[in-house]
């Protein structure tokens, strides 16, 4: 006489290695979202670099900007990289604006 199947039980998880697994596919996630997200980025900068210089100066973006954004690795943020260059060429040129003012307002003052 044959015996009846036994249910087949699945494996128990323990509690830790089922925390790190989900820890782990969290964390490809992120990665997986990060690169697609990087790469659409990278694409967007493509279609300005084909903008004419002028255009580009209107927006405050260089080529040097976008070479910079697009040549950085695939796991960095071209538009975080493009955006911080930007902020500091606005720093820089308001510093030196402010500069200028004062140097002026210096020489106003041993005109008079």
């Amino acid at each position: 006489m044959s015996r009846p199947f036994e249910p087949i039980s699945e494996p128990v998880i323990p509690a830790a290695a089922a925390t790190a697994g989900m820890a782990l596919f969290a964390r490809v996630t992120r990665q997986v979202k990060n690169l697609w997200k990087n790469w659409h980025d990278r694409r967007a900068l493509m279609a300005l670099a084909e903008m004419p210089h002028r255009q580009l100066a209107d927006l405050g973006v260089t080529r040097a900007d976008l070479d910079a954004a697009l040549l950085a690795p695939l796991n960095e943020s071209p538009s975080t990289i493009l955006r911080i260059r930007m902020t500091r060429r606005r720093a820089a040129l308001r510093a030196i604006h402010r500069e200028s003012q004062l140097l002026m307002q210096r020489d106003r003052a041993r005109i008079v």
